[in-house]
């Protein structure tokens, strides 16, 4: 049993440039009504997840910034899973957060439209 409530960080990239989230809010609700969950969307657009953010967050909502071995970095960490919210994990060190017990998802789905197109020649 978790003796703290479990927290979820979302990365200000889930908002676009007029402040809007770029997914249907509806998607919280689940966060809203699970009991022992709080989320908040973090405060600062970083490049990268800081030790302080990992050391903050059980889990983190990522879109956009890396996640590497320095973001994984202190005694303090507590984050357990980073769900990416796009396509790939370019962004992610895989080996990086395997060695440290980090669960990695990704959510491909979240990109409705292609992010690489190809013209053929006839």
């Amino acid at each position: 049993m978790i003796s703290h409530p479990y927290r979820i960080g979302l990365t200000r990239q889930c908002f676009d440039p007029a402040g809007k989230l770029v997914f249907d809010p509806a998607a919280l609700e689940p966060l809203r009504s699970t009991p022992g969950v709080t989320f908040e969307f973090i405060a600062k657009a970083t490049p990268s997840v800081t030790p302080g953010q990992a050391a903050r967050y059980d889990a983190i909502v990522c879109r956009g910034p890396r996640v590497d071995s320095a973001s994984l970095a202190g005694p303090l960490r507590r984050l357990r899973l980073v769900a990416r919210f796009g396509a790939g994990v370019d962004k992610t060190d895989i080996e990086a957060c395997t060695e440290a017990g980090v669960i990695v998802t990704n959510t491909p789905d979240a990109v409705r439209r292609p992010v690489a197109t190809r013209s053929l020649s006839v």
